[in-house]
Parts: structure tokens; sequence; C-alpha cells
């Protein structure tokens, strides 16, 4: 089945978990949404929302399990799916976060387990530990739970939590390792036309910012921040890969 594609079409989320289409006409199709809304996804024809088990709505058009809380929406506020299961196989956990990763539907648990969902169906596919990711179907293991994920061009980026600074993994589209950097910052994390964007606060009102280049993991461009912070960030023409 063929939906028409989501940038077309005027999607709200009021705070009382309703979806509805059309800003200047609420009452016009909506859906009401069993449990508030904890995160939401975009594609291309679609909503993904990660429901709050806790935060219930008195009045709703479905019902939705606890560890099921993963619902897919269409331009026209009809529900697609609900996720077929939790996070944890048999448990009693629900999803928590959501990772859009192009054509990839990844969320991760309360108890930081990763699944992935079929986008058409909402059924999990896979499911990985903390300390791991799967990109193309390549399992990787890391020393820290992963945190952040993006991706760019076929190029998969991912961060690890660390306690003294940023380390980040760049993989591409057939799942290998192509560089590796630690860094003394804490970095923040996202996509930008065409580059990663790496940026942290070092004072208050102060923040210095970069592109990172998707291939080679080099910090090449500095956007945001004063010279005497970022010059020193700036990687040489040996450094950012490992």
């Amino acid at each position: 089945m063929s939906h028409r594609p989501l940038e077309r079409a005027d999607i709200q989320i009021a705070p009382t978990g309703v979806v509805y289409h059309g800003a200047r006409n609420p009452k016009g199709n909506q859906l009401r949404l069993p449990m508030r809304v904890r995160r939401v996804a975009r594609f291309q024809d679609r909503l993904v929302l990660v429901l709050h088990p806790e935060k219930k709505a008195k009045k709703s058009d479905f019902t939705v399990e606890k560890t099921r809380n993963v619902v897919a929406i269409d331009p026209d506020c009809t529900l697609l799916w609900t996720v077929d299961s939790g996070p944890t196989p048999g448990g009693d956990v629900s999803h928590e976060r959501i990772f859009p990763l192009d054509d990839r539907l990844v969320t991760r648990g309360e108890t930081d387990t990763f699944a992935e969902i079929d986008l058409d169906t909402g059924t999990v596919e896979n499911r990985w530990n903390s300390d791991e990711f799967v990109v193309a179907d390549a399992v990787h293991q890391f020393r820290r739970d992963v945190t952040k994920v993006e991706t760019l061009d076929d190029i998969t980026l991912i961060q690890i939590r660390t306690d003294n600074g940023g380390e980040l993994y760049g993989f591409d589209a057939d799942g290998r390792r192509l560089w590796h950097r630690i860094d003394d910052h804490h970095w923040k994390i996202s996509t930008r036309e065409s580059a990663f964007r790496v940026y942290t606060p070092i004072r208050r009102g102060t923040t210095i910012a970069f592109n990172l280049d998707p291939e080679t993991g080099k910090i090449v461009e500095a956007v945001e921040g004063p010279d005497e912070f970022v010059q020193p960030v700036l990687d040489g023409e040996e450094e950012g890969q490992t």
C-alpha cells in the first residue's frame, strides 16, 4: 500500500496526545492516542511515535500495551501499525528512545536494549545489547554503551559513552569501520547537509561547533566559537582517523 509523502501533509501533535491533519482544521482527520507522546520520528510517508506508558490519555481511539508503545501513523492520521513486542523478549520493558536512520527504525528500551523495527509492518526484526550496534547486518561491539547514532550519505556515525571526552566511530554502507576518534570534549552530534556536526559548550554562553568529514572522521571546519578555542581542535592532514 502506498502513502503520500509526509512532507506534503500538515501533521500536528497536541500535548494531550491527539494527532491531527491540518493546523487550521484540528477537527478534521485526527487520531486520539492512548498515551502522550514521548518521542517522534518523521519518515517519508509516516510518523513513528514512541508513547509514554505512564502518561495515559483520558480518551483514545485505540489501546496499546506498555511494551508495545511504538506506533506508525500516515499523513491522513490513520494508524498503520503498533509494534508487535517490546525491546526485551518476554519482558515488561517499554521502548524509550527512537533512532531514525534513513530507512531504518531503531529504538532503545528502558534497560538500554536496542530493537530494530520493520517500518512497513511494525515487527521487531532484531535486538542487541546497549554496548553493540548493527550496521549492514554486521554486529559491532564497543567498550561502552552506545549513546547516539546518525547517518549521512551511507555513513553511520556512532557515539559511545565515555567519562572524559567524546568517542566516535564511522562505518560505511557495508558495515566496515572507516575511522575512530577520541577527543577531550563531550561532543553533542547532529547531521547537516554535507557533514556531521559536533559541538559542545565550553563556558556559559559560549559553544564551539565543527563540521566532521563523514569519510575520514576529521574535524575539517569550525562553524562557531572563538578562534582561541576552535583552532586547537581542527585536525591536521594526518589527524582524525585510527
